[in-house]
């Protein structure tokens, strides 16, 4: 169900299968990632299938990300940012197998090694391009690439008191994207303390103007399915592809 109220916007669903996002079948057509259009009272249900095939002995990891504005670019809004406060992703697993014996959740990748470790009064993921310093500032609303160009970021993850773990998602477009050729990135945390590092994306081989989202999800192989997590998000910027 997707419920809003305050605000016109469009939003951009997305569903992940073991963090990776996979296409859904809704009355018949086939999308990567779905668009509603909800004016100021909107609420509707939505019956969706997932367009692959999943092995049914075992259980999995489902994550549904909500994105608002996403008819919208950062260097285009007149407020300093769109959508960090509103958007949302919820994390559960996926009961088939009725055996969490049988959790499916591997880890597909190594933990990155950090460039540093530091303490501060903050917790989150932030990406920027502050490749010189690697300084944890807000991005710029706008940054210009090159089409098919590899090009690098600096991340800043973890200060979290709670978890030991973390799983970063980061998506251009309203689609996952490969993050250093991979999926995700994989963070092993020290308590209160956080990671930067670099992370080299690929640029899309069309001109345009692509929105970087990104999503942190705490404790990723966790097998526990009594309750839904929030999943929270990163700062939003516009990457205008030339």
């Amino acid at each position: 169900m997707i419920e809003n109220a305050g605000e016109d916007w469009q939003i951009a669903v997305q569903i992940f299968i073991d963090y990776i996002q996979v296409p859904m079948i809704i009355e018949g057509e086939t999308y990567q990632t779905f668009f509603v259009d909800a004016d100021k009272s909107f609420s509707k249900e939505f019956c969706f299938q997932i367009a692959e095939t999943l092995d049914e002995s075992v259980d999995h990891k489902i994550m549904a990300a909500m994105t608002v504005y996403s008819d919208k670019h950062v260097k285009d809004s007149e407020l300093e940012y769109t959508t960090n406060g509103y958007s949302i992703a919820l994390d559960a697993v996926l009961d088939i197998a009725g055996n969490t014996d049988q959790f499916i959740m591997n880890k597909l990748y190594n933990y990155e090694n950090p460039r540093e470790s530091y303490k501060d009064m903050w917790y989150g993921v932030l990406i920027n391009t502050e490749l010189q310093d690697f300084k944890r500032r807000v991005p710029d609303k706008e940054i210009i690439a090159q089409k098919n160009e590899r090009k690098d970021f600096v991340y800043h993850v973890g200060g979290y008191d709670d978890c030991t773990e973390a799983l970063v998602i980061l998506c251009m477009g309203m689609e996952q994207v490969d993050v250093n050729q991979q999926k995700y990135m994989l963070f092993k945390l020290e308590k209160g303390k956080i990671q930067d590092g670099l992370v080299t994306i690929t640029m899309p081989d069309e001109q345009g103007c692509y929105d970087l989202t990104g999503w942190i999800i705490k404790n990723p192989f966790s097998e526990e399915k009594t309750e839904i997590n929030s999943v929270s998000d990163t700062w939003r910027f516009t990457i205008n592809v030339t």
